[in-house]
């Protein structure tokens, strides 16, 4: 993605962002400015504006968890409401089986959830070409940092989405649940 020049004029000094060598792939977080003639401390190659991260921005990854949000509603939607398939019968919130249905069904999302976190990319951020990386080790995020980020989404959801404003207000665009977890979520 090119970087434009007015944003970059705007720019402050000394706002450091990371950039990938197109030669070795290695990362280094250098001044957004990024002087003419600058070369790779790995392997002495250019760097250039275009191997600058990009993080993905608030709308993409709202779409992303809305794609995602929708996936997630059709199984729910076509046996959710059929708890008699599972052997409760007719289940409401009367019912004595309802709270038990309810905590298999959160355990579920928070499987699911848990394995999108694992493998770095859900549905919907696959379709919007954003994944989640290790904000250290700039990989997939294992197991720890991964049920970590699942339990930051859920608190997240259960504050009616206000994990995403810390978004809007970090240079790296970065959620409440990214905080906790200690990843980025950038774009391919």
């Amino acid at each position: 993605m090119p970087v434009d020049p007015v944003d970059l004029i705007n720019t402050p000094d000394h706002l450091l962002v990371w950039y990938r060598c197109a030669n070795c792939g290695t990362r280094q977080e250098r001044d957004r400015r990024l002087p003419v003639g600058s070369t790779c401390e790995a392997c002495g190659a250019s760097l250039t504006a275009s191997g600058q991260f990009q993080y993905a921005r608030l709308h993409i990854r709202l779409l992303a968890s809305a794609f995602d949000a929708i996936l997630g509603a059709v199984p729910y939607y076509m046996f959710g409401f059929d708890y008699a398939t599972f052997g409760f019968g007719a289940v409401g919130p009367e019912s004595a089986d309802y709270n038990h249905v309810r905590r298999i069904g959160l355990l579920v999302a928070f499987l699911v959830i848990l394995l999108f976190q694992l493998v770095g990319t859900s549905p919907g951020k696959l379709a919007m070409g954003i994944r989640v990386v290790d904000a250290r080790a700039w990989r997939r995020p294992g197991p720890l940092t991964a049920t970590m980020r699942a339990a930051g989404v859920f608190l997240t959801i259960a504050t009616a989405g206000l994990g995403y404003v810390a978004l809007v207000l970090d240079p790296e665009r970065r959620t409440l649940h990214d905080r906790l977890a200690g990843t980025r979520v950038i774009q391919d």
